[in-house]
């Protein structure tokens, strides 16, 4: 029975990882406040909205402008997803959100920003996990994530920081991708188009 229960937490040991770690990150994230670059993040996709239904369909909206604003500048195609997500902030009056410590519909809408950056994190990491399992193995692939997410500064700011911790973990990405490139390159196996897609993005 012990090396049954051994066996699983073995075969599943990245996915509790994931799974504390969203515990740890979804209690935290209700009790963050809004960080000062978040207002103009949102302003700045508002702005890039604008832009494509003028480009795209000719509309012109209160938010469309034609020069290019200091907000439109970082990440914008994390922000796109993020802004569509918080949408749902509009279901503000549709629930009781006195555990959460919810007050108001503009914090219902950052907190679904922030669970949002929560959620592409975990899918970030996982490639990660992924990528360092091919590269090397799967403990080396656990270990170099559990490290990653036991840096205060890394699981700290992965609460509210949506232009530093998707740009790092990017990168990361893009750096690994590269590294199985070459591994795949060396060994003369062809490259997989998911792969090259992924470097791309």
């Amino acid at each position: 029975m012990i090396n049954k229960t051994i066996k699983i937490l073995e075969k599943y040991k990245f996915l509790l990882l994931l799974l504390f770690f969203s515990l740890h990150q979804l209690y935290y994230i209700p009790r963050v406040g809004v960080w000062w670059d978040e207002p103009y993040d949102q302003l700045g996709m508002k702005l890039t909205i604008g832009k494509l239904k003028y480009l795209i369909f000719g509309i012109e909206t209160r938010e469309y402008r034609a020069d290019f604003s200091d907000h439109e500048f970082f990440g914008m195609f994390y922000q796109a997803q993020a802004y569509l997500f918080s949408k749902l902030g509009k279901l503000f009056y549709s629930f009781d959100l006195d555990l959460l410590n919810i007050e108001s519909e503009i914090h219902f809408v950052y907190f679904f920003r922030h669970v949002y950056l929560h959620l592409y994190i975990c899918l970030c990491l996982y490639i990660i996990y992924f990528l360092l399992k091919k590269l090397q193995s799967a403990d080396f692939g656990f270990i170099y994530v559990l490290f990653l997410v036991l840096i205060p500064s890394i699981n700290g700011y992965s609460l509210f920081d949506d232009k530093d911790i998707p740009f790092g973990l990017n990168l990361q990405i893009a750096f690994l991708c590269y590294f199985y490139f070459y591994k795949i390159y060396n060994s003369n196996e062809r490259v997989p188009r998911s792969l090259v897609f992924l470097t791309g993005i």
